[in-house]
């Protein structure tokens, strides 16, 4: 038995392997760039390849600029996909047609190089009577149209549409520039998915702006995240078919260390808080949506000497997936500051709510239990006031504080910037905290918010000597 080259073997394995397939059609894309491989572009190529074969039909990819997306996503992928069944149709997209138009124009001399022409064999070429930059189409009945994301893509079908970089960097700021762009993508780009509703859309780009064309998904269940942070930030964000997992493990940890070096990227900090948290972090906070900056947030490893100790609930009663949780958190008020000890984040129901506070006051006896007697709260402040001996405090919005959250937030704001509020370094919450807290306006849930205002204004208001209800 005649063994195979190793020409026939590194054939299969590119027509087998999508990463493969990337490695030997790397010098022929990129032919001025030495390919760099690195742990994203394999786990970049796995989430593709389960397109492909039909794991995952809405694929989200958030990843910094200068990582190769478009290579992989747009020149790359379906040229490999045609090598599993050269009838898949694609549209790809892009803020402006001219990018569109350049990657299909790639992928086009992609298949029309001699080594592609090999890999696919004799059954497989392109039709050159349909064969331009915006529209080219194969002999088995594929074809790829490219255009730009206003553009629509009337007359067409896809089993395939791919979002590549979809909205203008210089213009995410403008809701009208926002809303154009996504209200086309959903009504005239996602509408030509075949079978109607089903076929596999991707969208991959860099973060711009809490509400851009990722942002608007982020929440929905039915789409598969894949988000690389520059720096590992300690927090598993991606949320896939695939399980997968960030292998780092550093808090700062770079992404790609040998292509993007510490000095480079600190380079990129010069343009701002909002860069790095959008385009290098993947996680972007609107600018005026910042009421407590980040670099506002003080840590601590040990307590100073303690004068009292506070609990403070902003409580829930509901447990659905979209329903707010309930939040406890532990206060020491020090001769220097206010010191975050811990926070409970749970959702529960009434009876076991009632049990946590309860449990979480017998672990750590405090001065006061700060409850907001409103909606949920006015059951809870009756039931312990009755059966318990915790000191109960209930405060009344808009009576006893500022019925606006985001004004009690505004009120309190002080005291982050002046280095008064201080959160301990090592807590398993603690990008919780700091996620909720820096990006309130913009995240589902703002329960942490809520618990923490409560307990600082109330603070606040005893160095005033203000009036607060006692229960």
């Amino acid at each position: 038995m005649e063994l195979p080259s190793l020409k026939q073997v590194d054939d299969a394995l590119a027509k087998k392997s999508f990463a493969e397939f990337i490695k030997q059609a790397w010098p022929i894309v990129e032919h001025a760039t030495e390919l760099k491989w690195n742990w994203h572009i394999q786990v970049i190529a796995d989430h593709l390849e389960a397109v492909a074969n039909g794991k995952i039909k809405r694929l989200i990819i958030n990843i910094p600029f200068r990582c190769s997306k478009s290579t992989l996503c747009s020149v790359m992928f379906p040229a490999w996909y045609w090598l599993q069944n050269p009838s898949v149709k694609f549209i790809t997209t892009s803020h402006d047609e001219s990018l569109s138009l350049r990657d299909s124009w790639a992928m086009r001399n992609l298949i029309n190089s001699d080594w592609f022409k090999d890999l696919a064999g004799i059954d497989f070429n392109l039709s050159y009577d349909q064969s331009q930059k915006r529209f080219f189409a194969n002999t088995q009945g594929g074809y790829r149209l490219a255009r730009g994301i206003t553009s629509g893509a009337t007359g067409h079908t896809a089993e395939v549409l791919i979002a590549d970089d979809p909205m203008n960097a210089k213009k995410v700021t403008s809701d009208v520039e926002r809303k154009t762009s996504i209200d086309s993508f959903k009504n005239q780009f996602m509408t030509r998915l075949s079978p109607p509703g089903q076929g596999a859309a991707i969208i991959v780009m860099q973060r711009l702006h809490h509400e851009d064309m990722s942002g608007i998904y982020m929440e929905d269940p039915n789409w598969d995240k894949l988000i690389i942070p520059m720096e590992w930030d300690g927090e598993q964000r991606s949320k896939t078919a695939l399980g997968w997992q960030d292998p780092r493990k550093e808090i700062g940890e770079l992404m790609f260390p040998e292509y993007f070096t510490r000095e480079a990227v600190d380079s990129y900090k010069i343009n701002g808080s909002q860069f790095i948290a959008s385009q290098l972090q993947q996680r972007p906070v609107a600018a005026e949506g910042s009421i407590i900056k980040y670099e506002w947030l003080r840590t601590y490893n040990e307590l100073p000497h303690v004068k009292k100790y506070s609990w403070s609930w902003d409580t829930a009663f509901k447990t659905g997936d979209k329903n707010d949780y309930s939040v406890g958190t532990l206060w020491a008020e020090c001769e220097n500051g206010y010191y975050l000890v811990d926070m409970v984040r749970k959702k529960l129901e009434y009876t076991a709510l009632k049990h946590m506070i309860k449990s979480c006051y017998d672990s750590q006896a405090s001065s006061e239990v700060i409850i907001e007697d409103k909606a949920s709260g006015q059951s809870l402040v009756q039931d312990l006031k009755r059966f318990t001996h915790l000191p109960i405090i209930a405060i009344i919005p808009g009576r006893d504080m500022p019925g606006q959250k985001s004004e009690r937030l505004e009120i309190v704001a002080g005291l982050f910037e002046s280095g008064k509020v201080f959160i301990p370094e090592k807590a398993i919450w603690k990008l919780d905290f700091e996620r909720e807290v820096t990006e309130f306006g913009f995240q589902p849930h703002d329960d942490i918010v809520d618990s923490v205002t409560q307990y600082l204004f109330r603070a606040m208001s005893n160095k005033r000597k203000i009036r607060i209800t006692v229960v």
